[in-house]
């Protein structure tokens, strides 16, 4: 059936889990390849991870929740092995449900580290969204994501906690809204990342949405991203 995603006006159909759970003609790596071949620029990934899939499916097997988590981490592992193969330089791995149910950390911990085997080079953006990853933020040193992505809009006082505290590893910051067609100015987003940028290790850090441009009309979201450039050119000048 079909099922609303978090708290948007989309839809999705709920996967149904039976026992054979096996990765089998996934079509994204073919994408990927496609896109590499199309572009001077690096492409990145995009896929649900394994916790938040096990939480949106209908589990109709007879795994218990833990062991469909670490089930799908190594049948999405083996789709990311096809995916850094075609070229994909960063993998962007989604995990809304993490920052709404951070009771479940160590079974996710389990599940991402059956991801780990299979990124070969490339690196891991291990993003979140529509929750507040205030929540979890003090353990996320204990993930070996390469980036984390946070949705700012969702997560109020983390940007002040990073320039008090700092971080240390390179983040993705969700700043502009993905969900609202109302548009933000570069200044002024260059402006609030400053101080922040000033106290995370690392030299690659994100300017982005909060989360991905499919809840805006087309022009908005290309307008979105436009802005995203602008403000990194302002930090970076």
């Amino acid at each position: 059936g079909l099922l609303r995603f978090f708290d948007t006006n989309f839809y999705y159909r709920q996967p149904i889990a039976t026992d054979n759970i096996a990765q089998r003609n996934g079509d994204l790596a073919g994408e990927i390849e496609y896109a590499a071949a199309k572009s001077h620029k690096q492409v990145k990934a995009v896929m649900l991870g394994p916790l938040s899939l096990a939480m949106m499916a209908l589990n109709k097997s007879s795994l218990k929740f833990e062991d469909f988590c670490l089930r799908l981490g190594d049948v999405l592992g083996h789709e990311i092995a096809k995916f850094a193969a075609a070229g994909a330089s960063v993998i962007q791995i989604e995990e809304p449900c993490l920052v709404r149910n951070p009771e479940h950390l160590e079974v996710f911990k389990a599940s991402f580290a059956k991801l780990l085997r299979y990124k070969q080079n490339s690196k891991f953006s291990l993003t979140f969204y529509f929750g507040d990853s205030g929540k979890i933020f003090n353990r996320l040193h204990e993930i070996p994501a390469d980036i984390f992505g946070i949705d700012f809009t969702y997560s109020p006082g983390l940007l002040d906690r990073l320039s008090d505290d700092g971080f240390s590893k390179p983040i993705s910051f969700g700043i502009l809204d993905g969900r609202n067609t109302k548009m933000e100015k570069a200044d002024d987003v260059a402006r609030i990342l400053e101080k922040p940028l000033k106290k995370i290790n690392g030299l690659e850090h994100h300017v982005t949405t909060s989360c991905g441009l499919e809840f805006l009309p087309k022009k908005y979201a290309i307008k979105k991203l436009e802005l995203t450039a602008q403000a990194a050119k302002l930090l970076n000048g």
